[in-house]
């Protein structure tokens, strides 16, 4: 349960991260924390690090605390989740043939 509950918010981030060209993985580097309320949503994140860019930081904190799941974590999902999204070719991460792989970008 708690595999498929990554997997479900890996696509979730995945989606919001592939949807605003700012966020695009690709030449930028950040790691953020956040956690998962009873209600499936993210209830609370934090920048652990900067891109260099404050409008794209405002941006992903927006992003990865909108996020909602859908479901609430599992009995056994750690918290906080701690991402780190790391330099990588956008374009072949957010391809639209690519929408269900894994993100190689996103850890």
């Amino acid at each position: 349960a708690v595999a498929r509950y990554y997997g479900q918010l890996q696509l979730g981030l995945k989606r919001a991260f592939c949807a605003d060209r700012r966020l695009q993985p690709g030449s930028y580097r950040v790691a953020v924390s956040f956690w998962i309320g009873p209600s499936g949503a993210v209830s609370r994140a934090d920048l652990l690090s900067t891109t260099g860019d404050a409008v794209r930081d405002d941006a992903i904190s927006q992003a990865v605390y909108g996020l909602a799941v859908g479901a609430p974590p599992p009995a056994g999902f750690a918290q906080p989740v701690v991402l780190v999204i790391e330099p990588q070719a956008a374009a072949r991460d957010c391809a639209p043939d690519r929408a269900t792989d894994p993100p190689r970008g996103l850890r």
